[in-house]
């Protein structure tokens, strides 16, 4: 029928209807409906059995017509929905749980084969038609969640500690095991698996320990470290995976939520895709059979959501241009029968598992459909066309009218009139006259207006260009300011510097033609002056004074004379750079003045 179903979450989806908990009845009943019914309201049937609420419902892989159900009575119930009436009752009762039975799962690959999890810490597989038990393990922690994989071996399941671990029901003997996820609310498990993934990667949705949802991508065969983790937001309700194993998209759902997130795995990783928003918030949801989808819109999956009192279906879309075409990428080979019987199952044959070309039912309704649309004996199709054409056509005025009578409307053109006939050769010949100047003045218009046209756009171009020119002159001047004004400062630091040593060297020796300087480049005028007051009582002792004060050494006159050229340079630069500086302003002032006027100047003033 389909690949894996998602966990149920409200809604149980066949090919032919949907199965769902009443909450009237609280939950105690499935309601059922048929999709085919065209009814605004359709029929619900009631299927009563379970003393407690309802856990799962689960539809055969195989079988449209058998359903699975359980609850917190511990039975599991099994329906065939042949003959739907308010009074039917269950074919088959599996009694093997003592406390609440929380899952099923339908083996994809084995013939009426279901396996079920319980608070009581027991998985036990059920061999549906002789209505026994074919294995069962008992654990140290209830489970939450089970999934089997693609090829029917292994079965992956995670308890309330949120471990991961994946055993193999035939041997009863648990692979692998690993903490998934640190926050242990509600954790969710998909195999990745199939054409599209690989028979060793699972997937888990979570909690972590800021309590953010998060994805994790994991490789049995070193179950140890996540391959990749994704974290998602901070929302409250767990994320329920759907994987479609021949496209290798997987869709998260959360309960309660309008955002619909997408994963795509591919090289054994896993990628994010932009999400789409549905425009209410779904209370429950399920997925319909692939074989459901319309080939014709490229449609991928077809979602059915609940609200408090209403179902609706959404559909996820891969959009291409040539719809005529079938698109063999999207639809791939399905598995719709199944290739192990039970005994086979038990005793470990090994068979290749069988698939068949994808075919869409309602495709065909579709092209039959078409068929009826395109005969020619459709009344109603017929009668739009023809008032259509009526409606829009452009009367032609015929030639036995008179001259007074033809007046010009704004439906009828020149060209679709005719001119009547008249005897008179001069008047027909007037009137000739007078159209082909009417022609000729209305054609001059449109070559003007077409000149003008030329003409602005040729001036805009022009003016485009030369504000271009300009903004590149403007940028060029900016820089050159820039330029000047760092080189002033810096000439401004020397000229500085030079006049605190003048000024230094005028307090040592004012009124000698001597100057001293000091091993320590005058660095402060107070020290200066304290050995200036000290020097005379420490010439006596010479030991002392070389210890106390700094060494001083004589200056010449040359290099007296090196300083003052020095010091006069300084100024003359920054005299020159001052007036170039000038200049460059002035520009700019005119430059401004041109292009925007004299009001930018007065507003910059």
């Amino acid at each position: 029928m389909c690949s894996r179903p998602i966990e149920f979450e409200g809604i149980a989806c066949s090919r032919e209807a949907i199965a769902f908990r009443l909450s009237s009845f609280e939950g105690t009943i499935i309601g059922l409906m048929k999709l085919d019914s065209s009814k605004k309201n359709p029929k619900i049937y009631k299927l009563r059995g379970h003393k407690g609420v309802i856990q799962d419902i689960q539809y055969n892989l195989h079988h449209e017509n058998i359903i699975a159900s359980t609850g917190d009575d511990g039975s599991i119930l099994i329906w065939n929905t042949d003959n739907l009436n308010d009074e039917m009752t269950h074919s088959s009762i599996l009694n093997g749980h003592s406390k609440r039975c929380s899952s099923l799962d339908w083996n994809p690959v084995v013939n009426n084969t279901i396996v079920s999890i319980g608070q009581d810490q027991k998985i036990i597989c059920w061999d549906v038609e002789n209505e026994k038990s074919i294995l069962s393990l008992n654990l140290n922690k209830a489970p939450l969640c089970c999934k089997w994989n693609l090829d029917g071996s292994l079965l992956s399941y995670i308890d309330g500690n949120s471990k991961l671990s994946i055993i193999d029901v035939r041997l009863n003997k648990i692979i692998t095991s690993v903490k998934s996820h640190k926050d242990p609310k509600k954790p969710k498990v998909m195999w990745i698996d199939g054409l599209s993934g690989t028979k060793y990667n699972i997937i888990s949705t979570g909690f972590s320990i800021n309590h953010c949802r998060e994805v994790k991508l994991w490789d049995i065969r070193n179950i140890n470290n996540p391959i990749n983790v994704i974290d998602l937001d901070s929302l409250p309700s767990p994320l329920y995976p759907y994987y479609d194993e021949g496209l290798g998209i997987i869709v998260l759902l959360g309960k309660g939520e309008t955002i619909n997130r997408f994963l795509f795995y591919s090289c054994g990783n896993i990628k994010p895709l932009t999400g789409a928003r549905s425009r209410f918030s779904h209370a429950g949801f399920g997925f319909a059979p692939k074989t459901e989808c319309i080939t014709s819109k490229c449609e991928v999956a077809k979602v059915f959501k609940m609200e408090s009192r209403t179902i609706y279906m959404s559909s996820i879309i891969v959009p291409r241009k040539n719809k005529e075409q079938f698109p063999k990428d999207l639809y791939p080979d399905l598995i719709v029968e199944p290739t192990f019987t039970t005994n086979e199952w038990v005793n470990f044959v090994e068979k290749p598992i069988l698939r068949r070309e994808f075919l869409s039912i309602s495709n065909k309704k579709e092209q039959a459909l078409l068929k009826k649309c395109n005969n020619n004996n459709n009344i109603s199709y017929n009668s739009i066309f023809n008032t259509l054409s009526e409606k829009f056509k452009y009367p032609i005025k015929s030639n036995n009218h008179s001259s007074r009578n033809s007046t010009f409307s704004k439906n009828n053109s020149i060209n679709n009139y005719q001119i009547p006939e008249e005897k008179n050769e001069k008047k027909l010949k007037a009137k000739n006259i007078f159209f082909n100047v009417f022609k000729s003045s209305k054609n001059k218009k449109i070559n003007d207006e077409k000149s003008d046209k030329q003409s602005k756009s040729t001036t805009n171009n022009s003016l485009k260009i030369n504000t271009y020119e300009n903004v590149e002159q403007l940028n060029d001047i900016s820089e050159r300011l820039s330029k000047t004004e760092e080189e002033n400062i810096e000439l401004k630091k020397s000229v500085s510097e030079l006049q605190e040593r003048i000024k230094i060297l005028e307090n040592f020796c004012s009124g000698s033609n001597k100057y001293y300087e000091t091993e320590e480049s005058f660095k402060s005028i107070e020290k200066k002056e304290y050995y200036k007051k000290n020097s005379s009582t420490n010439k006596g002792n010479t030991k002392d004074s070389k210890l106390s004060s700094p060494s001083f050494h004589m200056i010449d006159n040359k290099k007296e004379e090196k300083i003052k050229k020095d010091i006069d340079t300084t100024h003359r630069e920054i005299k020159h750079k001052e007036k170039l500086k000038k200049k460059i302003k002035s520009e700019k002032i005119i430059f401004d003045k041109v292009i925007f006027g004299n009001d930018s100047e007065n507003n910059k003033n």
